[in-house]
């Protein structure tokens, strides 16, 4: 079986596994029909991002043919390597454990499973789920609460809001007009400017607009002498 993979029997179908997150030694005999003494995994569906849609798998769960004493499962091999202070025979693919006995898989390996998910999780999500779990395991509860907001399904909601937020507020700004007075100013032509000159500046010898401007006569330069 993948590594990824979780199968009940042949006729139920095949679901994606995102990871293993934690594993707890208890005995669950009266708790569910499967139920037994051993490790019990807490399970991330791949597609499933709410809450509540993560659960407790027992070792069975992971292998094809649970009757085969040989068979040994990769996602559980996989698990049990991140994880400090607990090794596995090479013919088992888990280690003994205590009633009430926690392990995590290490963070490493969990950041790596979360960027390959598809879609892909929050990992400070997650530490914020350990956080209420240890925190419900303290005050005597068996499973924590944990919030909606810290969901991984809602995590996406709000970033993919936020991202059209952004784009339609960019949109927004490339659109707008821009006001006049920031406007850079438009260029004079020489024409222009010297139509804009009012008519009785064009001459310098007159500027009484209603007579014509006439050069003196060469006469009129002239000095009389005597009488």
């Amino acid at each position: 079986m993948s590594d990824a993979q979780l199968r009940g029997s042949d006729k139920e179908p095949v679901y994606v596994i995102d990871a293993i997150c934690w594993a707890e030694y208890k005995d669950s005999t009266f708790e569910r029909p499967d139920g037994g003494v051993g490790w019990h995994y807490y399970v991330m569906w791949q597609g499933y991002l709410k809450a509540g849609s993560d659960t407790i798998e027992l070792r069975d769960s992971f292998l094809d043919d649970p009757d085969d004493v040989n068979e040994r499962s990769p996602a559980l091999l996989e698990f049990w390597k991140s994880v400090r202070g607990k090794r596995v025979r090479e013919d088992k693919d888990e280690p003994g454990g205590k009633i009430g006995e926690i392990r995590f898989a290490s963070d490493d390996l969990l950041r790596r499973k979360f960027k390959e998910s598809n879609p892909r999780r929050s990992f400070a999500a997650y530490k914020r789920r350990i956080k209420e779990l240890k925190k419900a395991r303290k005050d005597g509860f068996d499973r924590a609460q944990v919030r909606k907001g810290d969901s991984d399904y809602y995590i996406r909601r709000k970033r993919k809001a936020q991202r059209e937020s952004e784009k339609e507020t960019a949109k927004k700004a490339t659109t707008q007009v821009i006001p006049k007075r920031d406007r850079a100013p438009e260029p004079v032509h020489y024409h222009s400017q010297l139509s804009a000159i009012p008519p009785h500046l064009h001459s310098p010898y007159g500027h009484n607009r209603n007579r014509p401007h006439r050069l003196p006569s060469p006469c009129s330069l002239t000095t009389r002498r005597g009488g």
